[in-house]
């Protein structure tokens, strides 16, 4: 397991190695002479490693997609991905043992609305990019994931002319290109942001936030068996918003969810928590606080390690500092 942030003025890019522990030397890995925005990454079952993330170089109006690999026990620049007179967004990695895959969000400069762009990478190099989304409207909070046989799924939320925004996905098998978009099932009026999904033995579960008819935001669950998607489920339970959700799945098809929740009006001296919920056996549970200490605890993820432990990490600002902060269920 590895860590990577940005640092100095978003301008560097540092990664530290998990052994047992945290202890070890940090390295720093790329240095710009531009802003770094979008960092993202993704590793296959060999440790190899895929970052992304956008540049806009000073008094240009063309916005840079690149990304490094590290493979055969060292990093490589592939240089640039994409080259836009426009916007490159929210890029997303996924990288296994075959390929690798980004999908992003792009605004050209003449364009009125925003789309979801992908590219491959087969052993060095990318290919051209091509069109994912299909909507008459705009497309965003990007998402990419593969299942257990090595199809490639993108996840993103679609804004429907006239209408709210909806989940959409498509799916692309090995050696094909990218299917047709389904849209899954909504709850309420629709307003879905920031989906997460995973993969596990019994198929897909997306979970996303949306706000209520009272305004609150919730959290929502939905699973797919056999390409049937369930009724989304509201799984947080709690009178606070609930925003930026993560799920992972164990071997047994167990999921853990987690994001963190804030008061419905913030105030200088507000405190963020991380909420937590498990699925054993088909069935979500009752939803809990990990984080229940003072400050802000916010941008939860989730993994399971090879020894069927849950781990937990966020962000936690205390008036004294900024720290990465874990968790592991035993």
């Amino acid at each position: 397991m590895r860590a990577f942030w940005l640092q100095d003025a978003q301008k560097k890019i540092f990664g530290k190695k998990y052994n047992a522990s945290w202890e070890g030397d940090v390295n720093e890995l790329y240095d710009s002479t531009n802003a770094i925005k979008f960092f993202n990454a993704s590793s296959d079952s060999s440790e190899n490693i895929l970052l992304s993330w956008v540049e806009r170089p000073v008094n240009s109006k063309v916005a840079l997609l690149r990304t490094m690999f590290f493979r055969d026990n060292t990093w490589q620049n592939e240089g640039i991905v994409r080259s836009v007179l426009g916007e490159i967004k929210s890029p997303r990695v996924f990288m296994n043992d075959r390929e690798s895959t980004i999908l992003w969000i792009q605004v050209d400069k003449d364009a009125t609305k925003r789309e979801i762009w992908s590219a491959s990478s087969i052993g060095g190099g990318w290919s051209d990019p091509v069109l994912v989304s299909n909507g008459d409207d705009d497309a965003f909070h990007p998402l990419i994931k593969s299942d257990r046989d090595g199809n490639i799924f993108a996840l993103w939320v679609q804004k429907v002319v006239g209408q709210s925004a909806f989940l959409h996905m498509s799916k692309r098998s090995k050696g094909q290109g990218w299917g047709d978009v389904q849209v899954l099932p909504k709850t309420g009026d629709g307003k879905a942001f920031t989906p997460n999904l995973a993969f596990g033995p019994q198929g897909a579960v997306v979970i996303w936030p949306q706000p209520s008819e009272s305004g609150k935001i919730d959290i929502w669950t939905t699973s797919s068996v056999n390409g049937e998607w369930s009724i989304p489920e509201n799984i947080d339970k709690s009178s606070k918003h609930c925003r930026k959700p993560k799920i992972s799945i164990d071997r047994e098809g167990n999921v853990i969810a987690v994001w963190f929740e804030s008061p419905t009006t913030m105030t200088s001296t507000a405190t963020t928590n991380i909420g937590v919920n498990r699925r054993v056996g088909g069935k979500w549970g009752e939803a809990f606080l990990l984080e229940k200490g003072n400050g802000i605890a916010d941008f939860p993820s989730v993994v399971f390690d090879q020894n069927q432990n849950a781990m937990v990490q966020w962000r936690q600002q205390t008036p004294a500092a900024i720290e990465a902060r874990y968790f592991k269920f035993k």
